[in-house]
């Protein structure tokens, strides 16, 4: 009995097995179609702002029309092999069209500033393809580049190439590759899911002129799903956005290529509509943001993150957007915004959204205005070529690489290209620009980089210290006089400058002095003509690898000097008569509770009806000045002597009436 009930048993959970293994088919085969089915959409989307969209005018004479003929090997433009043993976190990749191929740049010093090239790949078709896009695979080690054929057998079409750097010696072999048809791939970033990478591609068409309005042009975005392998080929895709999206009842048909995802795995990305206004082209656009409505792992929900304003063009051009956690734990956009191609200089700005909604808190603040030697530009290869460039960039932990290109006085004619650098300066706000990477010319051929990806990194993640000696919190000070801050600073690689910040009301920083050198120990300024008793002053002290240590003393008291100096002048003295031609010695005592810094001296020969300035801006200390009589017959003469103290304060002093009897 006992055996036949094991049977029994046995059989049931068999059965019960086999049930649940039936259950696991099906879940398995709707998890591996969730992707194809559920998101086969290609219907076009419209998205309504609750304001009105500023338009801005193409100025065509900005857009760089580039050249594909007479290129040369890419083998020429990058001499220097990168070092066994670095790694991707200390390197940086840029698009070169000039040469079609994708240069690899390392930091080899741990300064964070690349200096060390090598050629990563060329395209298979040098004469006629150009790179415009990249993106890495955290999480297989991917590397996806974007190219299109502005000639030859595949004119207009666009690419994708994959390759990996399982070597670690940065010289990639493409593992495979697919199209992406018509247009530029002008965007990419990749999703990392459960089954593998999603490559999410922004791809732009025109099929006349870059800036001719046809019904056929479309700016569309596509995802690119995993194969078995974990790696998109291009046989499943979902569209994110369809052609003939409109944007306030205006249809997308342009785009700068700004593209990205943030931690969470929303999709961030720049739309623009291009429209004749009678004889003019003129755009319109803003920085979408999309959210998976529907958890399949694909972002499908759009809505507005930043829309263009009469003063903010920046979503309208925003080539590049990078989304970054600040040390203080909240969301930033950093966006490249192509402005000189709306005769504006291009941008980069910052967007905040603190409260994490996707929609941007205002306005942004401008961490960077470009000069003429470093302009981001929008270029392409011709009528109906549908192939296109525009200036990016990259951003990480203080630190910004951009493409750039320089104009000529007259503000038309690229004269260089390249990649530049730019570091907070610990304030928010960047140093000067560094060129780290010139675009070799090609013969006739304008050099341009067409993208820019990775931002070296450092092992040094210890922040330097400070100590501000010689100021504590409650301290009096007296506002217009000097003060010398003394401080003291250390880091376990090396303090490379400071800065030192004051602030009035304890919030708001303004820098005294930025960039001093990092053996430096003291420095003099001037305290602020306000009256406070919540005034702030801070040290910063910032390593090679952008890590800042701070110390502030808070609050400190600014009390005003509102007392004038007094001056009394004993000579000339009243009734003295002088000799034209002769020397005489003014003698005046001048005073003040916190110090007389200057003196000036005026004359007037109608007893103060008017006065002429003489002598200004002596010594503080000066007590006698003595000057040349003017040979002249002056009745009623008198001599004015003003005093001033460092808070601006004046007190003056007045002369006897004399006269001047002039020389034979």
């Amino acid at each position: 009995m006992q055996s036949i009930k094991s049977i029994k048993s046995i059989k049931s959970l068999t059965k019960n097995l086999n049930l649940l293994l039936l259950l696991l088919i099906i879940l398995l085969s709707y998890q591996t179609n969730v992707f194809a089915d559920q998101l086969k959409q290609n219907k076009p989307i419209k998205i309504k702002t609750k304001v009105s969209l500023p338009t801005f005018t193409i100025n065509k004479e900005r857009v760089i029309k580039l050249n594909t003929a007479n290129k040369e090997s890419s083998d020429n433009i990058a001499p220097l092999a990168i070092p066994s043993g670095i790694t991707l976190s200390k390197v940086s990749f840029y698009g070169v069209d000039s040469s079609s191929s994708v240069i690899v740049s390392a930091d080899t010093n741990e300064d964070r500033v690349p200096e060390t090239n090598d050629t990563f790949i060329a395209a298979d078709d040098p004469a006629n393809e150009i790179p415009t896009a990249m993106s890495i695979s955290r999480t297989t080690g991917k590397i996806y580049i974007g190219f299109v054929a502005a000639d030859g057998p595949n004119k207009q079409n666009g690419q994708i190439v994959v390759t990996n750097n399982s070597k670690g010696d940065f010289k990639a072999s493409k593992e495979s590759s697919f199209s992406t048809g018509k247009g530029t791939p002008l965007g990419l970033t990749v999703l990392n899911t459960t089954k593998g990478d999603v490559l999410i591609v922004a791809s732009l068409f025109f099929s006349q002129g870059l800036f001719d309005i046809n019904d056929q042009d479309s700016y569309t975005i596509t995802a690119y799903l995993p194969n078995s392998n974990g790696v998109p080929d291009g046989k499943n895709k979902v569209t994110i956005l369809a052609a003939n999206s409109l944007l306030n009842n205006r249809t997308i048909n342009f785009g700068f290529g700004g593209l990205a995802l943030d931690s969470k795995g929303n999709l961030y990305a720049n739309v623009t509509s291009k429209f004749k206004f009678g004889s003019i082209t003129q755009l319109t656009g803003a920085i979408m943001s999309f959210t998976d409505s529907n958890n399949d792992q694909i972002p499908d929900k759009a809505s507005i993150f930043a829309t263009a304003t009469a003063t903010d063009s920046n979503p309208t051009t925003a080539s590049s957007i990078v989304p970054i956690t600040n040390a203080k734990g909240e969301q930033q956009f950093y966006v490249y915004g192509i402005n000189d191609v709306l005769a504006k200089s291009s941008q980069i700005v910052i967007y905040n959204d603190l409260d994490q909604d996707l929609k941007a808190d205002g306005g942004p603040s401008v961490f960077y205005t470009a000069t003429s030697e470093f302009q981001g530009i929008i270029g392409f290869f011709g009528n109906e070529t549908s192939a296109i460039t525009t200036s990016k960039l990259d951003f990480s932990d203080g630190q910004a690489l951009f493409a750039f290109s320089s104009f000529d006085s007259t503000g038309n004619i690229v004269t260089d290209g390249g990649v530049a650098l730019l570091k907070d300066n610990g304030t928010g706000q960047p140093s000067s620009e560094m060129k780290v990477f010139a675009a070799p010319k090609m013969g006739e051929n304008v050099a341009t980089i067409s993208f820019v990806l990775g931002v070296p990194g450092s092992n040094d993640k210890l922040s330097p210290t400070a100590k501000i000696l010689n100021i504590s919190a409650g301290q009096k000070f007296e506002s217009s006089s000097k003060f010398t801050i003394n401080f003291s600073s250390s880091d376990d690689i090396g303090v490379i400058s400071h800065n030192i910040l004051f602030a009035i009301n304890g919030d708001v920083f303004e820098p005294l002095i930025l960039g001093l050198a990092g053996s430096t120990n003291s420095f003099q300024f001037t305290i602020p003509n306000i009256a406070t008793t919540n005034a702030a002053i801070r040290l910063q002290a910032l390593d090679l690898a952008g890590n800042v240590g701070s110390d502030t003393v808070m609050p400190l008291i600014i009390e005003t000097d509102g007392i004038n100096p007094t001056v009394i002048v004993t000579a000339p003295k009243n009734k003295e008569k002088l000799k034209g031609n002769t020397m005489f010695t003014i003698t005046f005592t001048s005073s003040d509770d916190r110090g007389v810094v200057s003196h000036d001296f005026q004359f007037s020969p109608d007893n103060g009806a008017n006065f002429v300035t003489f002598a200004q801006g002596l010594p503080g200390n000066l007590q006698s000045l003595t000057i040349p009589v003017p040979n002249m017959k002056i009745k009623q003469g008198l001599i004015k002597v003003i005093a001033r103290d460092a808070a601006g304060n004046v007190g003056e002093g007045i002369s006897g009436i004399f006269k001047i009897k002039p020389t034979k």
